[in-house]
């Protein structure tokens, strides 16, 4: 009976330890992050909008979206400028200015302008993902002919990714998809950035810079400086990185739990709680007749069997 405690109390030391960890994030941890500089691939995939308040002015270089707006003589130049500082072979910062001219001015000043740029985000490293990154630049006032911003490019992820897998987000403008005309919207921007698995866009750092006017001109332009700096990625660890630092924690638990359940099962055996025998196979012959009814004396009887 004796050898069948012993199973059950070795196995409360085991079992206990992980019932307390088990939900502790500490001790099963379910997320990790590190940071790592992403991949920008410029992609000259653009769109501008104006208005005057009463006609609106569209303009991009993509052919899905070209064909839902007619151009009407619009023109725009945008020029993206890359800078690789560190010489590390990633991009440290774009530079984007673009300008769209109509053909007649219009009869009043501008009083909204939108322009967006999707260029390419890639991770190669322990995450492998590629997705679009949203920059927008926008005005609404009284009237302006130039939105000039600094700002850099923030990443999340609803959820932490798993490692060593590949992911390919589904593009902003998906030309496989039917294609709206609210694409270049606020809202279908920030809608595609709450509901992704993944998102990149645009943040700006410091209040954009507005160059206003009174005057109706026929050209409005946008400028903005891209940084780009390592981001954060959460992901999920694997079951061994999870061990690697689980066991400690389970051994310093399991020491605790091993101290008060051995001093539990002497307490049980020297103060008789249970009725246990030895039984009489298992003793030296000078011992046959002898049952040890106490842990204590078990013990006593094992070690000094010429007092019997």
């Amino acid at each position: 009976m004796i050898g069948w405690i012993d199973f059950i109390f070795l196995a409360l030391e085991i079992a206990i330890p992980f019932i307390i960890l088990f939900s502790m994030p500490s001790f099963w941890i379910r997320e990790k992050s590190y940071n790592e500089p992403p991949l920008i691939f410029p992609t000259n995939q653009w769109a501008v909008v104006l208005s005057d308040g009463t006609n609106e002015f569209f303009d991009t270089s993509i052919t899905a979206l070209s064909l839902l707006h007619p151009m009407g003589g619009v023109s725009s130049f945008v020029s993206e400028g890359v800078f690789d500082e560190n010489q590390d072979n990633r991009i440290d910062y774009l530079n984007i200015d673009a300008r769209t001219c109509v053909p007649v001015p219009p009869v009043t000043p501008w009083m909204s302008a939108t322009f967006v740029y999707y260029p390419k985000l890639q991770f190669i490293n322990n995450v492998k993902l590629s997705t679009d990154v949203a920059v927008v630049m926008s005005y609404q006032g009284n009237g302006a002919t130039a939105v000039t911003t600094e700002g850099q490019i923030e990443f999340t992820s609803l959820k932490p990714l798993p490692l060593y897998t590949h992911f390919n987000n589904t593009p902003f403008i998906n030309t496989s998809a039917s294609i709206t005309t609210n694409l270049l919207s606020p809202e279908y921007v920030q809608n595609r950035l709450a509901t992704d698995p993944v998102s990149a866009q645009f943040v700006p750092t410091s209040t954009p810079l507005i160059t206003h006017t009174t005057t109706p001109t026929s050209c409005f332009t946008f400028r903005a400086t891209v940084h780009i700096s390592p981001l954060k990625i959460y992901y999920t660890p694997g079951f061994w990185e999870t061990m690697k630092h689980a066991w400690i924690d389970f051994f310093a638990v399991f020491c605790l739990c091993y101290l008060i359940l051995n001093r539990i099962e002497q307490y049980i055996f020297d103060h008789q709680l249970l009725s246990t025998m030895v039984r009489d196979e298992e003793l030296p012959s000078a011992m046959a007749q002898v049952h040890a009814t106490s842990f204590t004396s078990y013990v006593q009887a094992v070690e000094h069997p010429h007092h019997l």
